[in-house]
């Protein structure tokens, strides 16, 4: 039998327990992270610094501590899932007394967490370093262990990539390569949105407004994120789920559809305007619209400034003349309920008190995003099949709460007229019971078939309005709803009324425009047929 003593040399008991204790480490850094716990990854990080140390111990002794180091920095950011883009954002943003105030908010614990990181591999280190005096190069092990990290490296990404996906370092399982490669990536992002956010600043409008006529002293319009029409009280859902709005005097439009089933694709298309290719007039939309028009503007967002899926409203933002993130870097990076946004919002409609114009806020909220029960305050007090789904509809009445909310201060400021819609909804997910949940989806009607209803300080009644309107015309509405004339605007009919589109009703699926009345359906479930 072939001996394989060029891999596996006989350790002594001290090499057995360092080698051991180098796994420890390996373990104990992964769960700092949040990565991965799996054995590949595990034994992937392990190959890793066992061909470094075979290799060139100076290469070691240089990569080991600044490792340990980096690690131990990020063990505070544990409570955040690790980093993130938002983390990175604040990095770039913060100054040195805001830095201050976050190192005194350190626990005792996490502090002492740190040391005790540093400690330990500062001590395997040290242990290692002597051990390796009396080791002598070995090519054939260097050879073994290069060819097996290789192949760890590449798994990931290749299976990946046969499957259709991109090749992407980021899924390569071994950390110590995989982070540097993720913070650079996150450095890369936040660096590549801030440029476009701030080269969005320099373009003008070219609008043509040919008169303006305000009706209200404050406009406010609520983005609501991932709500279905059809799981809302107010849209005839058996259960309560939107208790005020159900009953509140409003125009409901019950058969608004919107322009795409994901926040980003729905909300450049009904915020910006765009010509018949399909290309966006960046500087032409409802920021420059309203501010071009005279109103003082504000945005108040609970998601995130920068990120794939956020850049499409934060660009418009940063064109309002005062905005207000809860987040400095992606929709997800930290968990911030919306009830956080009434308070900046007082305090923007406080200061706008002596304005002679009229005010435009738009509310930017995390709605009914997945993870649902993470949107929640309170555990959801609804009971429908599993957690999920009932986490899924109390967000509904969170909501219609934060709505109720917003209407009450509106009324001791003068007139107001208030608009809530949603850019998309969810579809149903799972095989039983037990797995059920909603998720993003492009398929049915439901993923497009969202609320929209006006709150008016004048409404006696509730209005409902049955013809169609889509999220493609929404600026269109939006220049009637503030009193804006401007000739790119016009349409034969009148958003808020029962007047026919006469258009073919067509939704954007990610890909392509397609004809939004020959999707299936995929219903609301209802709690008696459960």
């Amino acid at each position: 039998m072939m001996k394989l003593d060029f891999i596996f040399s006989r350790l002594s008991k001290e090499e057995y327990l360092l080698f051991c204790l180098l796994g420890l480490y390996v373990f104990i850094s992964h769960f700092i992270l949040c990565l991965s716990l799996t054995f590949l990854s595990l034994l992937g990080s392990f190959i890793f610094w066992l061909f470094i140390y075979n290799l060139s111990l100076r290469l070691f002794l240089f990569l080991f501590p600044c490792y340990t180091l980096l690690v131990a920095l990020m063990l505070p950011l544990y409570t955040y899932d690790g980093i993130n883009l938002g983390i990175v954002a604040s990095i770039f943003e913060t100054n040195l007394s805001e830095s201050v105030e976050y190192i005194s908010t350190l626990s005792y614990y996490q502090i002492l967490a740190i040391f005790i990181y540093i400690f330990f591999g500062f001590i395997l280190l040290y242990k290692l370093a002597t051990l390796h005096k009396y080791r002598n190069l070995n090519i054939s092990r260097v050879l073994f262990l290069f060819l097996f990290l290789l192949l760890i490296t590449f798994y990931k990404p290749v299976k990946e990539y046969m499957k259709g996906g991109d090749f992407s370092f980021l899924n390569i399982r071994v950390y110590p390569i995989q982070i540097v490669g993720k913070i650079y990536h996150l450095t890369y992002s936040y660096l590549h949105q801030k440029a476009l956010l701030e080269q969005g600043l320099n373009v003008k409008p070219d609008w043509k407004i040919q008169s303006v006529n305000p009706k209200y002293d404050n406009y406010v319009l609520v983005i609501g994120e991932s709500m279905r029409a059809d799981y809302m009280s107010l849209y005839g859902y058996p259960i309560d789920t939107t208790p005020f709005l159900k009953k509140t005097n409003a125009i409901v439009l019950d058969n608004f559809i919107s322009a795409s089933s994901g926040t980003q694709v729905s909300l450049l298309r009904s915020f910006y305007i765009k010509d018949k290719d399909d290309n966006f007039q960046t500087n032409n939309n409802i920021a420059t619209l309203a501010n071009l028009a005279g109103f003082n503007t504000y945005w108040i967002s609970n998601q995130g400034i920068l990120g794939e899926f956020d850049t499409a409203a934060s660009r418009l933002a940063y064109l309002f003349k005062y905005h207000k993130f809860t987040k400095k870097g992606d929709f997800d990076d930290v968990n911030i309920h919306d009830i956080k946004l009434l308070e900046h919002f007082k305090n923007y409609l406080v200061s706008s008190v002596n304005n002679s114009s009229p005010n435009l806020f738009v509310l930017h909220l995390m709605g009914s995003h997945p993870d649902f029960c993470n949107r929640l305050e309170k555990s959801p007090k609804i009971n429908l099949i599993n957690k999920d789904i009932s986490c899924y509809l109390e967000t509904y009445k969170q909501t219609d709460f934060f709505i109720s909310k917003i209407v009450d201060e509106l009324k001791q400021y003068g007139s107001y007229s208030v608009i809530y819609f949603s850019d998309h909804g969810l579809s149903h997910y799972g095989k039983d019971d037990k797995d059920l949940t909603l998720k993003h989806n492009n398929k049915f009607k439901e993923n497009y078939h969202v609320p929209f209803i006006q709150i008016s300080s004048d409404d006696t009644a509730q209005k409902r309005i049955h013809v169609y309107r889509s999220g493609m015309d929404f600026l269109n509405g939006f220049a009637e709803w503030l009193g804006i004339e401007e000739p790119s605007l016009t349409r034969p009919y009148s958003f808020f009324s029962e007047d026919n589109m006469n258009l073919p009703l067509k939704v954007f699926d990610w890909e392509k425009y397609i004809d939004f009345d020959l999707l299936p359906s995929d219903p609301a479930l209802l709690p008696e047929k459960r």
